[in-house]
């Protein structure tokens, strides 16, 4: 169980989003009063603005490296910059790719909170058809990296996240079937806007029922993801005497369709060609085969073995990198222990996100058959035992003086 002191809320960024901006869409008024129009011509140009440069997001994301996420996750200096390289990568590239909605979003939820009157219903559909894209690609920046962590972050750590990633997705989903009511014509001022004090005094009391859910969340992700990452260290392979280590499998296929494997006295790691069906596959056949899966329940089946390859192929791509290093620490061992040693620890934590994406796609398998299916796969396996050779009691003149 994480400390208490470690759980940071991340997640709340997206509970502040589902609560404070259910009226971030106000518009002008259709015919504005007298007051309205003595503002002039120009009241669509701001007057004050605030920009942050690149210089100011790396800053930014550098801090939060080295203070919140160091301090939850533990990291030694080489984690700490692969959380930089990370950061960067994904987050500048989003923010510049939203920047001009994300700036009109803001400027309407600040005129929303600052009114008079709450927004139209209408508006506040339009708005949140607008929004929900962008909650959409940010979702998918989270799920880039934290992919791209799971590649240097140990068992203990990879366990911390998966609890802030399911605290995060309680505040995520709220806000997103939030927006999608207001989308639909679901916005209800008496019950959404903040601008009534009523809603206000609510709003205290929903943060909390979220915060708790999310906390409860939180404890069973990491729960689960404990006994997954027990189950595939107990199923990984462990080094051999006379081989490089970890023996390379079909699971281990790069995109271009290769497998690693090494050699402890050469020190060199080379390729091989993959199988036409990897261990992945094999193993959804014979799942499918041995529950007598329906028609309906093998393309789910099918379905969750694509989902869990993709994210294999995806995470190799990104490694590739790492991979070819890893290719010349085995070259440039040249029968140096020391040196191979290091290069198989390296290649066992390589493929340590690739074991648990396995591992998840078995428990995912383990939810299809239904009772009858797995009493009747049962009882095949039990009459398809072979019985046991029982040796016939030795008679009295078969003993041994």
């Amino acid at each position: 169980m994480m400390p208490r002191r470690r759980f940071r809320p991340e997640w709340m960024l997206a509970v502040a989003l589902a609560l404070v901006p259910l009226a971030s869409a106000q518009q002008e008024p259709n015919q504005p009063g007298p007051a309205a129009e003595a503002r002039g011509q120009d009241e669509e140009e701001p007057l004050f603005s605030i920009q942050i440069t690149p210089h100011m997001l790396y800053n930014g994301l550098d801090r939060l490296v080295e203070k919140p996420l160091a301090r939850d996750y533990d990291l030694d200096e080489f984690q700490k910059e692969e959380m930089r390289r990370v950061l960067h990568e994904h987050v500048p590239r989003f923010l510049k790719e939203h920047r001009h909605e994300l700036e009109r979003i803001w400027v309407e939820w600040v005129e929303a909170i600052s009114g008079d009157e709450p927004p139209d219903p209408e508006y506040v559909a339009e708005w949140a058809r607008r929004f929900l894209p962008i909650v959409e690609d940010a979702q998918g920046v989270l799920d880039a990296v934290s992919g791209d962590m799971r590649g240097f972050l140990d068992d203990r750590q990879q366990v911390l996240l998966d609890g802030y990633l399911a605290a995060w997705n309680v505040g995520s989903q709220f806000l997103t079937n939030r927006l999608r009511e207001f989308e639909a014509g679901g916005f209800v001022p008496e019950r959404d806007w903040p601008g009534y004090k009523e809603v206000r005094h609510r709003s205290p009391e929903e943060v909390q029922r979220i915060v708790a859910q999310a906390e409860r969340e939180r404890e069973i992700a990491m729960a689960s993801s404990a006994r997954v990452l027990g189950a595939a260290k107990r199923n990984r392979i462990q080094p051999s005497e006379t081989g490089h280590g970890r023996r390379a499998g079909p699971q281990d296929a790069t995109p271009d369709g290769k497998a690693l494997a090494g050699d402890a006295q050469t020190g060199k790691l080379q390729s091989t060609t993959q199988q036409a069906k990897d261990e992945w596959d094999r193993y959804v056949e014979d799942f499918i085969r041995r529950y007598k899966l329906d028609d309906e329940q093998k393309q789910r089946a099918e379905n969750l073995l694509a989902q869990q390859k993709s994210r294999r192929g995806s995470y190799f791509a990104r490694k590739s990198a790492d991979i070819e290093a890893l290719k010349r620490m085995y070259e440039e061992a040249k029968g140096d222990q020391k040196k191979i040693a290091l290069a198989e620890s390296r290649y066992q934590k390589l493929y340590e996100p690739v074991d648990r994406m396995f591992e998840q796609l078995k428990q995912k398998l383990d939810k299809l058959p239904t009772r009858a299916q797995r009493k009747a796969a049962a009882e095949l396996e039990n009459k398809e035992q072979p019985k046991l050779d029982v040796a016939p009691k030795r008679g009295a003149r078969d003993r041994q003086p």
